[in-house]
């Protein structure tokens, strides 16, 4: 499986240029020369991205660059399929999970999980792979030819330890940060309008300031 990200022709998107002395708009410089593998729950899949170019400096862009995916709206950039590291990429969908750590579901379990189905996945792929081999075998001695050998299946390639799953989620926080520090230093809670005081219930005063007992 391949996926292709190409947000500047797919959406139309005008991207700038990331230098700040720059800021023109970006030219297409077709597509980027090296693919990332990515990390799913069954299967291993390829990212293949848009090169981008700007004109003015000469300086050069993958579509999946954090200056390139921080100009696009929420809306665009949710369909991003990966977090990407150094070596691999993670899609999602794991990283969707790895959110939702409470017990018996650390990092170490769900790698074990997820060599559980990449194992299942490929000894489905490697049984079809068989059948559909000796079926052509048979076909082609029916006929009075002789068999063609078939090239060796390739082994399972092998999931990412338990630290790197640990250091996807720690960039998935990351990339959310400040909408996680908005969450915390939000205020919560119900208003109550008494006059023209507004009084705050008693668990927004506590987030808000700590206790002074002198003040109630």
């Amino acid at each position: 499986r391949v996926f292709l990200w190409a947000p500047r022709k797919q959406f139309h998107f005008d991207f700038k240029c990331g230098n700040e002395s720059c800021g023109s708009s970006l030219t297409s410089k077709g597509l980027y020369r090296n693919i990332r593998l990515v990390v799913d729950r069954q299967d291993f899949y390829y990212l293949a991205a848009e090169y981008m170019e700007c004109r003015t400096c000469k300086a050069t862009y993958i579509a999946y660059d954090e200056k390139i995916l921080h100009q696009l709206p929420d809306g665009l950039r949710a369909r991003f399929p990966a977090v990407l590291t150094r070596k691999f990429a993670c899609d999602v969908s794991i990283v969707t999970q790895l959110r939702s750590r409470t017990l018996g579901k650390s990092p170490t379990a769900l790698t074990n999980s997820l060599r559980e189905m990449h194992s299942d996945a490929y000894l489905r792929r490697y049984l079809a792979f068989a059948s559909d081999a000796e079926c052509h075998q048979r076909g082609m001695r029916s006929m009075g030819l002789q068999p063609q050998p078939y090239a060796k299946p390739k082994s399972v390639q092998h999931v990412p330890s338990a630290k790197w799953l640990l250091a996807v989620y720690v960039r998935d926080v990351m990339s959310r940060l400040d909408m996680l520090r908005a969450a915390v230093t939000g205020v919560f809670g119900t208003i109550l309008k008494v006059g023209d005081i507004l009084t705050f219930t008693w668990r927004s005063v506590c987030i808000l300031q700590p206790f002074n007992p002198t003040s109630v």
